[in-house]
């Protein structure tokens, strides 16, 4: 599972989680990505990866942050979704 902000060298990210995508068998796809200023995310689920080696990139409206909240710039703790979704990843094993 991969988690990056738009305006944080996204290239970056998207090179590492593409290693992924090929090292676990994964169909590759276009992603989208949020709109700028949207305040969002989108999270894609990759198709045919192999047995128990998912693929699953998040892309978020921000840059380098750790808490990234729906509806408001910056990190929040109490409001960031990235915890439940990286819980909903794990608990799949």
């Amino acid at each position: 599972m991969g988690v990056h902000g738009t305006g944080d060298n996204i290239g970056s990210g998207e090179s590492l989680r593409d290693t992924f995508v090929r090292n676990n068998g994964c169909t590759a796809q276009d992603t989208p990505e949020p709109a700028p200023g949207s305040l969002t995310h989108v999270t894609t689920t990759y198709s045919g990866c192999s047995a128990d080696h998912p693929v699953v990139w998040a892309a978020f409206d921000g840059g380098h942050i750790a808490a990234p909240q729906d509806g408001a710039p910056g990190d929040s703790g109490s409001r960031t979704w990235v915890p439940a979704a990286a819980w909903e990843f794990i608990t799949q094993f």
